[in-house]
């Protein structure tokens, strides 16, 4: 299912193209956002491919942005997250990381 959008950049005023699944789109540009990366390791093709198949493993477009934004919040994670490639392979590693988070607490 390949969508063609168009949008005008809100800086420049010249119109951008989309491409592709919007899901897709999402995942890329959400994990470009939390790691503070322009570009992901990777070509554009692989980032493609391995955000469809994390879709495709973890079910839904939430999920996979949910596990993007623990992986942006652990301190062992967050250091690897450089492409699409790593969550599809860690992601459960990371759900896991998540789940045994206990809050740090002074005790005074």
């Amino acid at each position: 299912e390949d969508t063609v959008s168009l949008s005008k950049d809100k800086d420049t005023g010249e119109k951008i193209r989309s491409f592709g699944n919007p899901d897709i789109n999402k995942i890329i540009s959400f994990l470009k956002e939390k790691s503070g990366l322009n570009t992901l390791d990777g070509t554009e093709t692989q980032n493609r491919r391995f955000a469809h198949l994390a879709l495709k493993k973890f079910g839904s477009l939430k999920k996979v942005l949910a596990i993007i934004e623990c992986a942006a919040r652990d301190d062992f994670h967050k250091k690897n997250l450089t492409s699409v490639r790593y969550i599809y392979y860690h992601g459960m590693k990371i759900i896991l990381a998540a789940k045994d988070y206990e809050p740090k607490f002074i005790k005074l």
